[in-house]
């Protein structure tokens, strides 16, 4: 297996193959996309890192040639360099670092899973950002002088009907994915939720429990030290899942009753409410995993099938 280690940026793609000194570029667009997939051997493993957005095209264009690639980290990418020693950061030395980064844990990497939808992505951040606006709107209309509260009362109408109209749109492209009405039929599933699992969570059904809730961030991790046991946290992971599964969780524990159940036995142990709701949060996405990988597992057979025909 080649390792192949790509730093992304606006205008170009900085390429360095593991082993071999000679790195080329690309521009960034569909036409230097595709001419940077037909050079790749057959057996390459990909690397990137997140770059916001910049490296979307060119992880489309390589799961199109069926191509494993993986999205690195940025950070866990930085610090590893820094464990080399590699302080110096050029766009050169980052494509050498992510390769290398690659082969050193590539038995742990995850090949990257496309959404079902690629605009829902878009969509679902869109949102993110108007609802965070109609919250600050909302907090300065609280203490508004009488000259600008009608101002502030119009931008909040205004905000307030884009996010209706952004969130048809999400309606529209979740309801035509099969998983919706999987996702749906728990207790406490709404179409936010289902939304966020199938624009930020795509892994959902592919990954064991362990797996899946570590990717959201709502693992908890040990902080002990010799004799010292301290609290256990969870960090990481992708907030715009922690978000909505943090809402749905709490419609949950008082209407779904297995999620209810796990929270009353919690709650009377003495855990403390946001402990017992990650808790929730976690069984509740580990719930909608199995329910997804069972699906998944009764449509490959199916689809195997057809090939073959």
């Amino acid at each position: 297996m080649l390792f192949i280690g790509i730093d992304v940026s606006k205008d170009k793609l900085d390429v360095c193959q593991l082993g071999v000194k000679k790195q080329k570029t690309y521009p960034n667009t569909p036409g230097g996309c595709e001419k940077l997939a037909q050079h790749l051997p057959p057996d390459s493993f990909v690397v990137l890192e997140a770059t916001g957005g910049y490296e979307r095209l060119l992880v489309k264009t390589l799961q199109h040639q069926q191509l494993p690639i993986h999205v690195a980290n940025p950070k866990r990418v930085r610090d590893f360099a820094r464990a080399q020693g590699k302080l110096a950061k050029t766009d050169r030395i980052d494509a050498a670092v992510i390769a290398l980064y690659g082969s050193t844990f590539h038995p742990s990497l995850h090949t990257t899973k496309p959404p079902a939808i690629p605009e829902l992505a878009d969509l679902c951040l869109y949102r993110e950002g108007l609802v965070d606006n109609r919250i600050r709107i909302t907090n300065r209309l609280r203490l508004a002088a009488e000259c600008v509260r009608s101002l502030l009362e119009a931008d909040l109408a205004h905000v307030q009907a884009q996010i209706e109209a952004v969130e048809k749109q999400i309606d529209h492209l979740t309801a035509q994915q099969k998983e919706a009405s999987i996702l749906q039929a728990v207790v406490g599933v709404g179409p936010r939720l289902t939304a966020a699992l199938l624009a930020f969570l795509p892994e959902t059904g592919h990954l064991n429990k362990r797996e899946i809730a570590a990717l959201a961030g709502i693992s908890p991790f040990n902080c002990d030290s010799g004799y010292m046991k301290g609290k256990r946290h969870i960090y990481g992971g992708r907030r715009s899942i922690r978000t909505v599964l943090y809402m749905a969780a709490n419609t949950a524990r008082q209407f779904n009753p297995v999620i209810k159940a796990f929270y009353t036995r919690l709650r009377e142990q003495g855990k403390p409410f946001k402990v017992a709701l990650v808790a929730c949060m976690r069984k509740l996405l580990i719930i909608l995993n199995a329910k997804l990988r069972d699906y998944y597992k009764t449509i490959v057979p199916v689809a195997e099938a057809v090939g073959t025909v």
